[in-house]
């Protein structure tokens, strides 16, 4: 009688075991269903910049905001795209992945007046992504700095 009851517990866990959500992103092929292809647009709220003279001369202020805009493409849990602070010259080429409703992004980039980091991670729901970044600058003439902000992305 006990195996029975055993047999009939065990028939009931496999025969329901696919119903059960354990990832709500996940698609069932272990990629994420999260697409977070397309224009996405962010007033970021620079939170820290230092030293003052390296933010000032690369258009950075702390309690001030800098319009971003990233234009993404998707192929499985791969992003790739370009990262641009409007009216900055800065615009980075990124890739970086989506795992879950987690967004990764970043990579350097150069313009005429020095280098810059783009380190993003993002969650994404609906159709924003709550972000944070950080930047390293390295300008031409020597001088470095650290720039985090955060904001909320929109299509």
């Amino acid at each position: 009688m006990r195996i029975d009851r055993i047999a009939i517990v065990l028939f009931l866990a496999l025969a329901t075991y696919g119903c059960w959500p354990f990832d709500n992103n996940d698609n069932g092929t272990g990629t994420s269903s999260v697409d977070v292809s397309g224009t996405w647009h962010s007033a970021m709220m620079v939170e820290t910049c230092t030293p003052a003279n390296t933010c000032k001369a690369a258009g950075f202020t702390p309690g001030q905001s800098a319009n971003a805009t990233m234009v993404l493409t998707q192929n499985g849990s791969n992003v790739k795209g370009t990262y641009t602070y409007d009216g900055a010259g800065i615009n980075a080429d990124v890739s970086g992945q989506v795992s879950g409703n987690q967004l990764t992004l970043n990579e350097d980039a150069s313009n005429p007046f020095g280098q810059v980091t783009v380190d993003l991670t993002g969650t994404v729901a609906n159709s924003q992504i709550a972000a944070n970044v950080s930047h390293n600058i390295s300008l031409i003439d020597g001088r470095s700095g650290t720039v985090t902000g955060s904001g909320t992305f929109s299509k």
